[in-house]
């Protein structure tokens, strides 16, 4: 972050060069936030960590907000320090990483470009498990998928088939992939506004 010119907020100051809320526009400015280009593909990705963090059972309720978190966790210290090379005081405690991370998120979720990255990216997931051979030895349920169907119907489809195998002694083999499907399903429900979890989870 280039600390040659005015940081958002510092216009404003009073004497005591105390910056008490810092503007999301700080953080944009962090060397490591990413480009237009890659900023959906990053917000996904983080979605899915926060997502992989839950339990089986959680929904997707918040999960946008916690996905913005993590990713202005990541550039707490690169903006804190920018701030300070200009002898500018800054909190960034909880409360104003949360106020940060409502604001991303809703930014986040109104850009109509997010919904196609993380479609695109959900169909690679899928054939990221078909490619993966350990699953597929235990069922030809996850070898073989219509090119046609979308992501969330094959998830959902395989997620049909994995609760069936709970019954059965090849359910063990196929738990990573339980957490796989409930973590991928949860993060399109955020962005779409879906339930596939609901009827399971009750």
């Amino acid at each position: 972050m280039s600390v040659d010119q005015l940081l958002p907020g510092e216009e404003s100051l009073s004497r005591d060069r105390i910056l008490a809320r810092v503007p999301l526009a700080a953080f944009k400015r962090a060397d490591r936030w990413p480009n237009e280009e890659a900023l959906d593909r990053c917000f996904v990705l983080m979605m899915i960590e926060a997502s992989r963090e839950l339990r089986m059972k959680a929904g997707s309720v918040g999960l946008a907000v916690e996905a913005a978190r993590l990713m202005i966790g990541t550039m707490k210290s690169e903006v804190a320090d920018a701030y300070w090379r200009r002898d500018i005081i800054v909190h960034l405690h909880r409360s104003n990483i949360d106020r940060l991370a409502v604001e991303l998120a809703d930014e986040m979720m109104k850009r109509p470009s997010l919904r196609n990255r993380t479609m695109s990216m959900m169909k690679a997931m899928v054939e990221l498990i078909v490619e993966s051979g350990p699953w597929l030895n235990v069922s030809r349920q996850f070898a073989h998928y219509d090119t046609n169907e979308t992501a969330t119907g094959i998830m959902n489809r395989w997620l049909d088939h994995v609760e069936y195998l709970k019954s059965t002694d090849n359910y063990e083999y196929v738990v990573g992939l339980h957490r796989l499907l409930v973590t991928c399903l949860r993060v399109i429900d955020a962005v779409f506004g879906t339930d596939n979890l609901h009827v399971r989870r009750g």
